[in-house]
């Protein structure tokens, strides 16, 4: 069989998928490239379990609800680096059954990549990214739980969604920091990619109009962004505030592929409503010529050429 339902243990293979309906207990959630959907919960005080194992296809989540119990101990979910560009796809909903769980966190360990696409992905809870990559692709509302988020070092969020809801309904907490150690950084890139792999530009939305969030950024972390040849550049959007750590250990990271096609100009990188503070040490860029500059709620990078135009999205 290519998905075993057995003594609250769920496991989906290649190919398979393993349907579940809304009074189903579940603690453990094993994909190897398979798909779980349907409705389901999780009782008791321990910790619930996603793992997604190595695997050449794209494992998916879609339960429509995955309700966690206030006492539970939060969410693991272990993501293996398979073949595949994004190795875990959540489209559906984890939740806690209380308004709040002080200190209980979805927490992302393995070194693969996951996709969210569900509003209220960790809903009551916080969200760590103690490794890997998590792309926060939710068209709407908000993509992260409403406790914060956390990058750990070595750790990377990106994406082209929203972290913090984006009317008052929706308004939850949006605040995101970054850390790092040495050369293992925490790291904000916003821009997703697809099914290939190749880089999709976009902006990452961090808070609201109807809720400020703030993001941080501690030493030895980075930022990274992506420019196009036609113009393209990525962008983290945040209503609230930015800080970067006064340190040597933080930079901003930009990457293009031909950068001699790139439109001379300014391009803003970073934006936000409620102002800016500090500034990436270090630098990489395509060459010595491109420069980062600072204004009181922006960061831009000015491309060298004949000619100029100011690109603000």
């Amino acid at each position: 069989d290519n998905a075993i339902v057995s003594n609250s243990v769920i496991r989906a293979y290649e190919n398979g998928v393993a349907s579940v309906g809304g009074l189903f207990s579940a603690s453990q959630l094993h994909l190897y490239g398979g798909t779980i959907e349907g409705n389901m919960s999780s009782y008791g005080d321990s910790t619930q379990s996603i793992v997604s194992e190595l695997s050449s296809k794209t494992a998916r989540f879609d339960c429509l609800d995955y309700r966690i119990e206030p006492d539970a101990h939060g969410v693991d979910v272990t993501v293996a680096d398979g073949d595949a560009p994004v190795d875990l796809v959540l489209g559906g909903r984890l939740y806690c059954a209380a308004e709040t769980v002080s200190g209980q966190y979805l927490t992302k360990f393995g070194a693969g990549t996951v996709r969210t696409l569900a509003d209220w992905t960790g809903m009551s809870l916080g969200v760590d990214i103690v490794a890997g990559r998590v792309l926060v692709d939710n068209p709407m509302a908000d993509g992260l739980g409403n406790q914060g988020v956390k990058v750990d070092a070595g750790a990377t969020l990106g994406g082209i969604g929203f972290i913090g809801g984006t009317t008052a309904s929706y308004a939850t907490s949006s605040t995101v920091t970054v850390s790092g150690e040495g050369n293992n950084e925490g790291e904000i890139a916003p821009g997703t990619i697809d099914d290939e792999g190749n880089h999709v530009f976009g902006t990452l939305t961090v808070g609201s109009a109807a809720k400020s969030g703030s993001v941080s950024f501690a030493d030895y972390t980075r930022f990274t962004v992506h420019f196009g040849p036609n113009g393209e550049s990525d962008l983290l959007q945040v209503y609230g505030t930015v800080s970067i750590a006064e340190g040597a250990g933080t930079k901003i990271n930009i990457v293009c592929d031909n950068p001699s096609k790139i439109p001379s100009g300014r391009h803003v990188v970073l934006r936000t409503t409620e102002g800016l503070s500090g500034r990436f040490f270090g630098v990489t860029a395509p060459n010595a010529g491109w420069k980062v500059l600072y204004t009181a709620n922006a960061v831009v990078v000015e491309v060298p050429g004949p000619g100029r135009k100011v690109i603000i999205r």
